[in-house]
């Protein structure tokens, strides 16, 4: 059994010390070694140490003169003899289980760093807390990344989780030479974690609050003494342009956005106390920013709260010329990015196939050098039905809308942690790659005469399904009013079947005149849209079809395991799981089920709840076998040449026989009395060459009614 040495230091940490040494000597993991770091302490902390260490073996006391935190972690490093080292500050608390779940996730998978979701609790609310600690747990559950994703959980995921060491288990021949900056008073465990990334290690996030962080007034994080030399900010700028060298735009700016309001929190503390000539080194160092090209990429709120801030009063720092210059580099940026198509679609829905499909038509139409974004309409008639608490429009059926929202809410509180991750993925991925950040939010209707855009995609998806927007919406048939619109053009709408209910017959053929060019993602839908309107049909496929695997695979996030078998449904199919089982049985495969909801198909699937669509994408990619009955995921089996099996959704299954028929895969298709084998070779060239028309069609289509802006 391998040991693990648990690095604790100690400086005047009287009131906290004997809370913080009873829950690492109670942990279940019995191969423990625990180093106590006296930094100087004035008050009782080492009497305290030293009547656990006469009471305890497996603790040890060290003592240095009064260096800082960093030595006092460093010191503990030399003197460590354990293969894992974890580490605690002395105001804090940990679970009695943490150091075993560690060491068995570190080992089982190979990882480098083990971590913990952490709470922040007062003082006088950790005895409550810590009686929490010991009661019962399910099954932990744990996240893995390497890697680039690795980054991504430092800057993106969990920032401040990861910027601290408190609570990490490390391996040790990981950190090898590695040490904290003991020319840093804070901010060093910060440092520290962003150079262990330079390993590319690889990471298990245990999801659970095992970790107590205590706030009071003493903490070091809350102490106004601050670096008064800019070595502190210089290791803000070595790593913003680090990542810039290596390319990472993005990473490069958060250093810089984290460093600007670094500057404007000690400047306003030290305001506050008066500290005059603290408050003219931190002017110098603003000074420094604004002449920064990476500052200029911020955002413009941003940008002008930092110059008003550290450049006087409201109305002194409106006259500054930095602000004028943020204004001006602001405009130019914003004329240059503009553009002149939008795309009014379901990006808002937290559904994959949803986002995605609102990805490929903005990428594509990117690409071919047309200047298009997705204009950010977000009705609550969409946005609502993935609230905490649903909200969906109460028309016809309000009884039966009001019990499906009482079941919905209720499922998403049996899963409260999922929920809320699955929802920050979801907004994640929005932010990342659909919507500009200086895009403003419209919620209603009318509020669509604001928007900049001459030419208007409505598209694709089901626009056009009253069952899915509540009702005809106008927004979908470009039926509002704005004096710059000049084309609505219908990429790919679908009805979501071959025709709609007669009571909506006239209002759609009222809407149909208000857009301009009309092209369907079905072609059962048109003799039904040809009723009421004569304007040339054509008929295009999805847009996830408008890019090719390649373009796919850079924006996807794979999973770390592999071999298994992938089940999507979008509704229940009981000869679908028992078709999945038997595969599962025959090819001794998991089956993982990707699922948006907190419902479980079956006990015995491995159920993937928070999945954001770049997750998705890698499911499917690392896959053995697809079995599902969702169109988008069949897309996706094709796209990244997939085995896999459909069965037809009850109402939507119209769109699923169109996409195999135009590629070829029509035995793909499992249907009541019909045997089908999921090892069946594909040939994926004729296959392409059978879609080859459909995505030539589908592409001059857009490039014939878009304005070209190249």
């Amino acid at each position: 059994m391998k040991k693990v040495s648990v690095v604790v230091p100690v400086y005047n940490a009287e009131p906290f010390i004997r809370q913080c040494v009873e829950s690492i000597a109670s942990q279940t993991y019995p191969e423990l070694e625990i180093i106590l770091i006296d930094d100087g302490s004035e008050d009782k902390s080492m009497e305290i140490c030293r009547e656990f260490s006469s009471a305890d073996k497996r603790i040890r006391i060290l003592c240095q003169d009064h260096q800082g935190v960093s030595a006092a972690r460093n010191q503990g490093l030399e003197t460590a003899s354990g293969e894992y080292l974890l580490f605690v500050d002395s105001d804090d608390m940990i679970h009695p289980d943490l150091a075993e779940a560690f060491v068995q996730q570190l080992e089982k998978r190979s990882a480098d760093l083990a971590f913990c979701d952490y709470r922040k609790l007062e003082s006088y609310k950790m005895d409550q807390a810590r009686s929490q600690l010991f009661e019962h747990h399910d099954m932990l559950r744990w996240e893995l990344a390497d890697g680039a994703e690795s980054a991504e959980w430092f800057y993106v995921k969990f920032p401040c989780v990861l910027r601290g060491i408190g609570g990490k288990m490390i391996r040790r021949n990981v950190i090898g030479t590695l040490r904290f900056d003991e020319n840093l008073s804070k901010g060093e465990d910060t440092f520290f974690m962003y150079r262990l990334l330079d390993k590319e290690i690889h990471m298990a996030h245990l999801v659970q609050e095992w970790y107590l962080y205590r706030m009071h007034a003493a903490s070091i994080t809350h102490s106004l003494a601050v670096e008064k030399s800019s070595y502190y900010y210089d290791c803000y700028r070595t790593s913003r342009d680090n990542e810039y060298a290596k390319g990472q735009l993005a990473f490069a700016i958060i250093w810089e956005r984290d460093l600007s309001s670094t500057i404007v929190n000690v400047l306003m503390k030290m305001k506050k106390a008066g500290d005059q000539e603290g408050c003219g080194f931190l002017k110098t160092q603003a000074a420094l920013e604004l002449k920064q090209s990476l500052f200029w990429k911020l955002d413009f709120v941003f940008k002008v709260w930092f110059v008003s801030s550290v450049f006087g009063g409201p109305l002194y720092g409106l006259l500054r010329k930095p602000y004028i210059l943020a204004q001006k580099i602001f405009r130019k940026e914003k004329d240059e990015e503009r553009a002149d198509t939008g795309i009014l679609t379901f990006h808002c829905a937290d559904n994959y196939g949803a986002m995605l499909q609102a990805y490929g038509l903005k990428q594509y139409l990117r690409d071919m050098g047309i200047k298009a974004e997705i204009a950010a309409y977000e009705p609550p008639f969409m946005t609502g039905r993935h609230w905490w608490i649903p909200y969906m429009p109460q028309r016809n059926r309000a009884l039966w809308q009001f019990l499906v929202s009482l079941y919905t809410w209720k499922t998403n509180l049996s899963r409260k942690q999922d929920f809320f991750r699955l929802r920050a993925k979801m907004r994640e991925f929005r932010k990342k790659y659909l919507l500009n950040t200086w895009q403003k939010r419209i919620f209603f209707a009318r509020q669509l005469k604001r928007l900049p855009y001459s030419y208007y995609l409505v598209g694709s998806d089901q626009i056009w399904n009253p069952d899915i927007t509540f009702g005809l919406r106008k927004p979908y048939f470009g039926a509002f009013k704005n004096k710059r619109k000049e084309k609505v053009i219908a990429y790919g709408a679908s009805l979501g079947g071959s025709e709609l209910s007669s009571e909506y017959d006239q209002e759609f053929a009222g809407l149909l005149r208000y857009v301009d060019v009309i092209s369907l993602r079905e072609a059962d839908a048109v003799p039904y849209v040809k009723r009421f309107c004569e304007k040339p049909l054509e008929v295009v496929l999805d847009p996830v079809f408008l890019l090719n695997q390649e373009n796919w695979k850079q924006i996807e996030v794979l999973p770390k395991r592999s071999g298994y078998i992938l089940l999507y449904l979008t509704e229940p199919n009981e000869e679908l799981i028992s078709y999945i089982k038997n595969l599962s049985q025959d090819k001794s495969l998991p089956i993982v089920e990707l699922k948006a909801n907190a419902g479980v198909t079956d006990k015995s699937f491995e159920v993937e709840y928070t999945a954001g669509p770049a997750e998705f994408l890698g499911l499917i990619h690392k896959a053995d076998y697809v079995v599902t009955n969702s169109f988008h995921a069949t897309a996706f089996s094709i796209i990244y040449q997939k085995q896999f099996v459909v069965f037809l959704h009850t109402n939507r299954g119209a769109r699923l026989r169109n996409i195999l028929r135009i590629h070829g895969l029509e035995d793909r298709l499992s249907q009541e009395g019909k045997n089908i084998s999921v090892d069946t070779p594909i040939d994926w060239k004729e296959a392409e060459r059978k879609a080859e028309n459909a995505k030539k069609t589908s592409k001059a289509f857009l490039m014939e009614h878009v304005k070209r802006n190249i």
